[in-house]
């Protein structure tokens, strides 16, 4: 049985989905916390939410959102970068770091 947390967790990422105009998928394996500050800071003055949510629920909330073919993406540690207006500009700010 899912503990609490978790279904906020996915509530909130079902209401995400849908709204967004853009999804990066992100791994953030290697990042020390300087340079993962630095992407948060970056992300949020550019209005990307960045978040980092566990793989399952991810899973299940792209496939409420009719994203099946993600599993590929999902390998290691995976946050999401969420754009509501500009597709392409969780990507740019990315790059440019």
């Amino acid at each position: 049985m899912p503990n609490q947390k978790n279904i906020q967790i996915l509530e909130n990422v079902n209401e995400k989905f849908p709204k967004a105009r853009g999804i990066y998928f992100t791994n953030y394996k290697g990042l020390n916390v300087q340079q993962m500050t630095d992407l948060r800071k970056e992300l949020f003055a550019a209005n990307i939410e960045y978040k980092v949510v566990k793989k399952t629920l991810t899973k299940i909330a792209a496939k409420n959102a009719g994203l099946d073919s993600i599993d590929n993406v999902l390998d290691g540690q995976t946050a999401l970068a969420i754009s509501y207006t500009d597709p392409a500009q969780p990507g740019k700010v990315i790059n440019a770091l």
